[in-house]
């Protein structure tokens, strides 16, 4: 449907990243990125206090209000009972032994989220892998919904080679894991070895992949139906690229460097 003035209506992209600074960062600069396109409106749909975090970091491309040209919107819901303090709704506030909470905060967040997708109707939806249930709102609305990672390829690579060989990762569960070492399979050179200390909680205890956590595994692995979004580059990381491009479907949009202070505003700290 046209605008009074006759000119098309805008892509409305919904943003959701997870409650931590380096997720948040990189997707408020892809928003940025985004609402350089003319026809593009994003809007960032985040908990109360992590948009207190993030509106530094937008400048003057920030509304709250009606959107405008270069424009990145954002849209709050409420950040769901978890056990943590008022306005403790991110990562590097949370305490550490309590982080475990800010995972359970995404998934209790799926009724409010569902609720504002289907209200609002978006055009498409980028969201972190917390928010892998976002696959079917986006199904149930038949718009795109592309799984973000904040990370590069290479971690991706790997992870989804350890996950390849996770059963003979669980028979070394009663070796010392500081001294049992795994190889990681089918890499380009050089070869990779990983202490089992060092693997991500799915890798080393297989209950621990029951319910949401084999949900955000999978998600993280395969993405959605629509494709990843990688804040990487592939001269940074050529081989791994093109090796992941070739073994994994649908696709994959490589957008960074993100997260990068490249804003005019040298103040604001996007560590």
């Amino acid at each position: 449907m046209d605008s009074l003035e006759g000119s098309p209506k805008k892509i409305q992209v919904f943003m959701i990243p997870f409650f931590a600074t380096g997720h948040l960062i990189p997707m408020a600069d892809l928003a940025r990125l985004l609402a350089a396109h003319p026809n593009v409106e994003p809007t960032i749909v985040t908990t109360p206090a992590n948009a207190d975090l993030i509106r530094p970091s937008l400048g003057s491309d920030y509304s709250d209000g009606a959107t405008a040209d270069k424009t990145v919107r954002i849209l709050t819901y409420p950040f769901p009972p978890v056990g943590l303090p008022p306005g403790v709704e991110n990562l590097s506030t949370a305490p550490s032994d309590e982080s475990w909470r800010l995972n359970k905060a995404a998934g209790l967040s799926q009724s409010a989220l569902d609720l504002l997708l289907r209200d609002h109707k978006p055009d498409a939806i980028i969201s972190d892998v917390q928010f892998w249930w976002t696959t079917k709102i986006a199904n149930d609305l038949s718009i795109p919904r592309l799984t973000s990672h904040p990370i590069g390829i290479f971690p991706q690579v790997v992870m989804k080679n350890l996950f390849q060989i996770r059963r003979d990762i669980f028979s070394h569960k009663d070796e010392d894991p500081y001294q049992c070492y795994i190889s990681v399979p089918d890499l380009p050179d050089p070869q990779i070895s990983i202490p089992v200390s060092e693997l991500p909680f799915f890798l080393r205890d297989e209950s621990l992949l029951a319910g949401i956590g084999e949900n955000i595994v999978f998600s993280t692995l395969n993405g959605s139906d629509t494709g990843h979004v990688v804040n990487t580059f592939s001269d940074l990381e050529f081989d791994y690229c093109e090796k992941h491009m070739k073994t994994i479907e649908p696709k994959i949009y490589l957008v960074g460097p993100l997260g990068i202070n490249q804003y005019k505003d040298n103040s604001v700290n996007t560590n």
